[in-house]
């Protein structure tokens, strides 16, 4: 898995590195390379069925039917033309064809030719084509010194099964490199691409992007301002408030790697995977969601929210995953090393903790705490059961504990075997203690002065709350109870065994939930 990540991660720096293109330095130098003091080689003739020469128009040439003409390697074909010889130029006309190299052609209704500066301009139906690609406008102007056509009233390329389309376009026929401005679409079999400035690779067929760009297919819509797709391999970067979603399902970053055909993603820095039917996000600075495999992992700073009806509920953990149905519906979220949950009423640590969508549970392991109200309750496992999203049970299996502060150095306990916690509307109401069951209990008159601590010793005992308050202790079983003031107990005798007020590690907030111990 690191590896791959560093692959990605290199490929996605390499890929950033192109510098933005500014089109009128383009154009700028496109015309500056034009051959100005270069040594001169005048057009030559090769071919023609007529040959006239008007002295009264200067030293110009009218030749017409079946014309060739040759230039620096280059060889043009046309109907009739009117060769300059002053000037070095040509002006051609009908069926005109330049066959620049091996692989190069030009094609049009009109040419303007400058032997000089080796320009073309050629207008009408025009096409620029090579072994992989075709370029259609209505007007292309070619620098044979910088082996670069450009066109600014509309064009069009297609290089395999893709088809741009735009204002204005700068093909370099050397590095086999178009740039794209103004009203861009790309078109392929598997998405729509809407740009405003783009580069095209023809030989490896991947375009890159510098602009906000959109992205739509059958299953996704993506965004980004800046990145590549490769048409042939479906895979793709996007940064800068880039987003890929299906619907249902969205991936937030500043940094997406996404591969279309196994519906594949990996996400880099502020990453939000959202799912807006269940109401769940899932943020972190790293992750990677593999919709076809049915999961989703999120490290660094994970964190889950899952909005209810009256309250959120906010989970923290080194490592998120997430398992999803067949119709991505979320299924189970494992959340490993350092576990911290938060919601209004309840709030909770352990190692490791696993939600079961279908069952409605909730398993806490490895040394779990949860505080509701005033109560912190332990146990080397905890579960949840949830009804309509809400808290209906919590078991406490094996060394169960519930602490409650009287004030800061007075504490209620109670400890047992197991218990079970009942709630109404996510309150705990009543805790059932079953087995080896204990209690020490500040007992107070109503002017909340201490009468007396109460010990108690039992097989079963019974808690009723209010307010998340104990209001009661019903006691069964060989009950065993004292009474005793607070100055004949030793300091010792005012803790049961494995007492542990953690009050310290429990979160205030979501916010809180990254804090460090």
């Amino acid at each position: 898995m690191n590896v791959f990540r560093k692959n990605v991660t290199a490929i996605l720096s390499k890929k950033m590195n192109w510098v933005h293109v500014n089109l009128f330095l383009l154009l700028f130098g496109f015309f500056l390379s034009a051959g100005f003091g270069q040594n001169m080689t005048k057009i030559e003739l090769k071919q023609a069925s007529q040959l006239s020469h008007d002295i009264t128009m200067g030293e110009m040439q009218r030749i017409i039917g079946n014309v060739i003409f040759e230039h620096d390697g280059a060889v043009m074909y046309c109907d009739s033309a009117w060769l300059f010889d002053k000037t070095n130029s040509v002006e051609a006309f009908g069926r005109i064809k330049i066959q620049l190299n091996d692989t190069v052609s030009l094609f049009g209704d009109h040419l303007n030719y400058d032997g000089n500066t080796k320009i073309a301009t050629l207008t009408g139906k025009v096409l620029m084509k090579d072994n992989k690609t075709r370029l259609n406008s209505e007007m292309l102007i070619f620098d044979r010194n910088a082996n670069t056509a450009y066109y600014n009233t509309g064009g069009i390329l297609r290089s395999g099964k893709d088809t741009l389309t735009s204002k204005i376009g700068t093909y370099n026929s050397s590095s086999k490199e178009v740039f794209f401005k103004d009203s861009v679409v790309l078109r392929n079999g598997s998405y729509v691409i809407n740009s405003d400035t783009l580069m095209f690779e023809t030989k490896t067929q991947i375009a890159n992007f510098y602009s906000p760009t959109h992205f739509l297919s059958s299953k996704n819509r993506m965004y980004c301002e800046r990145g590549w797709y490769n048409t042939k391999s479906d895979k793709s970067v996007f940064q800068q408030n880039a987003f890929v979603t299906n619907g249902k399902q969205s991936i937030f970053g500043d940094s997406i790697y996404f591969d279309q055909k196994i519906n594949y993603g990996l996400g880099y820095q502020n990453v939000t995977i959202s799912d807006s039917l269940n109401k769940i996000k899932f943020k972190g600075n790293f992750a990677e969601y593999r919709q076809d495999g049915g999961y989703s992992y999120v490290a660094d700073s994970a964190l889950a929210i899952m909005v209810e009806q009256l309250d959120t509920f906010y989970l923290h953990a080194d490592t998120l995953k997430v398992l999803f149905d067949s119709v991505q519906n979320p299924q189970r979220i494992f959340a490993y090393r350092h576990c911290k949950f938060f919601r209004t009423d309840i709030q909770g640590a352990c190692d490791s903790l696993v939600y079961m969508a279908v069952d409605s549970m909730i398993f806490m392991y490895k040394k779990p705490v949860v505080w509701s109200g005033d109560n912190q309750l332990q146990a080397d496992t905890v579960i949840f059961s949830l009804k309509n999203k809400q808290i209906d049970k919590m078991y406490l299996n094996s060394s169960a504990f519930i602490i409650s502060a009287v004030d800061t150095t007075r504490f209620n306990q109670i400890k047992g075997r197991y218990m079970v916690g009942n709630f109404i509307l996510n309150k705990l109401k009543t805790v059932d203690v079953d087995g080896n069951a204990e209690s020490l209990y500040y007992v107070m008159d109503d002017f909340e002065k201490l009468i007396g601590i109460n010990k108690t010793e039992s097989s079963y005992m019974t808690l009723e709350l209010d307010s998340n308050l104990v209001n009661s202790i019903l006691i069964s079983g060989s009950p065993k109870a004292t009474m005793s003031p607070e100055s004949k107990l030793e300091l010792n005798d005012l803790k049961l065994r494995d007492f542990n007020w953690m009050i310290g590690i429990k979160p205030l907030n979501q916010f809180d939930l990254f804090r460090k111990e």
